[in-house]
């Protein structure tokens, strides 16, 4: 087995060279957390590429390979004032390799990634610092500030107000979604006026901006040669306000939208066997950290799991379907920081030299389709397989069509057509190909025509759109929650209230549920469901006067009868026919009339037993 399809194995990124000279440029490019280098090279021996690596800020590890040296080549370099983790034979030992690979990687995450010192710390490349964790983190801090990606594509800010994004900007194509296409200010606010001012609904305007963010974030995983900071106390501009879904949510949205369910298998495949580790972070309490059930039950196994196969057939249960959902939580908790892979499949980079291999125009990366094809990836990883196939356009799709369109493009990107290619150019093309016949594979499958009917209708339109068979999955689960509300089964319903949410976000009486029994079963704290409550969207006054009772229910609840009785009278004034508001405003009346010792006893009763009693608009 080739020393690179190894390393590959382990779980690990690889670049190669041919030589010593451009194995510096690699490591200056990609910044990797490990060299293995032959010894004999052209241009530069093994040893004094380990030297002037040595000096570099953050030296990488270094080892040897050292079968065809005549004589202990690391006790050599050591004599000669030279780092090395140590040497390896041909064929080299897997579990060697493993060993000095994690032994250069154990410390080289940045710190704990817990704690508001940390958060305000840090400072980092962004191989090393995702900024998906650094929000999760802000968010597990209630942190105010601003996050500031420096990526070779220019600089990037998210502004938080108390955990809750209230701005950004840098982001290119922040609302491509929205059809006629307006200028890109690569600014949140300046964007949003111009979208208002052409007639868009503000509602899809910010639905719009927060899925385009959540995208951009789930592909910073992959981005090279930048930086991260985390910058406190910024003010955001004049009339900003919270984007509608919480950061977690943002996050989990964003990666599913960004990292395909293909990327996703493919960076998990290959390390069923690689020990699994669980980090709890002592900066919050579980219920601030927004995960849905499938990630804390992957969480609470992880704990009790040896390796990452036993891990995903525990929580997948032998079902092929859950088995994807099941990656895709591993696969956010990794990101978060909240599981650890000895040698992970994301941000471990390892650079590599193999004696056989030339410098020649096998290895170029000047190559101009290595460009070109990476930008088609980018493009189709977390894109409609409308857009993949170039259908998007369409007003109506046929059968005809998608089969059509598959044709035409996936010829430009056949395996055969790079036949003769360098490696890298051949992988890439390799990578569009199978990302082409992901999409035709959805579009061909049963309702897979009918539902990119349905979002071409709703890209028309600026909606968002949900997929039949998601819409009706989310109505069954919304249905058996509200019995279980009925009978009081606070978390059962909550469980279900939030699959709901997640399988159907665009339903307005999803959120609101879920919200409410978040507060009941308390899995969010009272003053997380207030402000979810208090920022939810409302299709219409008499809605906007049922959150105002529910947020009523939830300060009486907590004891706040002032607050509660505010925000009742809100109500009737926002739906004068709210008997709920109208009711509880009688009560108070009468308790304040009437004063008796069982008062306070009767008004627990009443708001236990009259507490969200009513949901409206049902699905």
């Amino acid at each position: 087995m080739e020393l690179a399809d190894l390393i590959r194995g382990l779980g690990h990124e690889v670049a190669v060279a041919g030589s010593g000279p451009v194995a510096l440029q690699l490591v200056a490019q990609d910044r990797p957390d490990v060299v293995v280098t032959d010894i004999a090279m052209p241009g530069m021996d093994g040893f004094e590429l380990a030297q002037r690596l040595g000096r570099l800020e953050n030296p990488p590890g270094v080892v040897l390979c050292v079968a065809d040296f005549p004589g202990d080549a690391v006790g050599l370099a050591r004599a000669r004032g030279i780092r090395v983790l140590g040497g390896i034979g041909r064929p080299p030992d897997a579990r060697r390799l493993a060993a000095f690979v994690h032994e250069a990687t154990r410390d080289s995450g940045a710190g704990d990634w817990s704690g508001a010192a940390f958060l305000a710390s840090v400072r980092g490349p962004l191989e090393k610092v995702p900024p998906v964790r650094m929000l999760f983190l802000a968010h597990r801090l209630d942190a105010t500030g601003a996050l500031v990606v420096d990526t070779p594509d220019g600089t990037v800010r998210i502004v938080l107000r108390n955990a809750r994004i209230v701005h950004f900007e840098g982001l290119p194509g922040t609302l491509r979604a929205l059809s006629p296409p307006l200028v890109d200010h690569r600014h949140l606010q300046q964007d949003v006026t111009e979208a208002v001012s052409a007639g868009h609904p503000i509602d899809n305007i910010l639905d719009v901006a927060t899925a385009a963010l959540g995208e951009w974030l789930a592909r910073s995983v992959e981005l090279r040669g930048g930086a991260v900071r985390f910058e406190p106390d910024v003010a955001a501009p004049p009339g900003s306000f919270p984007l509608p879904a919480p950061l977690p949510r943002v996050l989990a949205a964003g990666m599913r939208l960004g990292r395909a369910a293909s990327t996703v298998e493919r960076d998990w495949r290959g390390i069923n066997e690689v020990r699994v580790r669980v980090r709890i972070p002592d900066d919050s309490p579980e219920t601030r950290w927004g995960l849905d059930a499938t990630c804390m039950r992957l969480l609470r196994l992880a704990g009790k799991s040896p390796d990452v196969g036993t891990l995903v057939n525990e929580a997948a249960a032998g079902d092929a379907l859950r088995r994807a959902e099941v990656l895709r939580g591993l696969d956010l908790l990794y990101v978060f920081g909240l599981v650890l892979v000895d040698g992970g499949p994301l941000d471990r980079h390892v650079g590599g030299m193999a004696s056989g291999i030339s410098s020649g125009a096998a290895d170029r990366l000047d190559d101009p389709r290595v460009g070109q094809l990476r930008s088609v990836l980018a493009a189709a990883e977390g894109a409609h397989p409308l857009d993949v196939l170039d259908l998007g356009d369409l007003k109506k799709v046929t059968e005809e069509d998608v089969v059509a369109g598959y044709r035409a493009i996936s010829r430009k990107y056949h395996p055969d057509t790079y036949f003769s290619a360098p490696p890298m150019v051949r992988a890439l093309a390799e990578a569009c190909f199978t990302r082409i016949n992901t999409a035709y594979e959805a579009l061909k499958s049963p309702g897979g025509i009918p539902d990119a009917q349905r979002f071409l209708t709703a890209r028309a339109s600026g909606r968002g759109m949900v997929s039949e068979r998601d819409h009706q999955t989310a109505r069954v689960a919304y249905k058996r929650a509200e019995v279980l509300f009925r009978n009081r089964d606070w978390k059962g319903a909550d469980a279900l209230f939030l699959e709901a949410l997640r399988l159907d976000a665009t339903t307005w009486p999803h959120a609101f549920a879920a919200h409410r029994a978040g507060a009941l079963s308390k899995r969010l704290p009272t003053e997380a469901a207030l402000g979810l409550l208090d920022e939810l969207q409302c299709p219409d006054m008499p809605k906007r006067a049922d959150v105002l009772v529910a947020i009523g229910n939830i300060l009486k609840l907590d004891g706040r009868s002032v607050e509660a009785m505010r925000r009742y009278r809100q109500a009737v004034e926002a739906d004068p026919e709210n008997r709920d508001a109208q009711r509880e405003i009688r009560l108070h009346k009468s308790r304040h009339d009437k004063p008796s010792s069982g008062a306070s006893v009767g008004s627990a009763a009443e708001t236990v037993s009259g507490i969200f009693r009513r949901i409206p608009g049902k699905p």
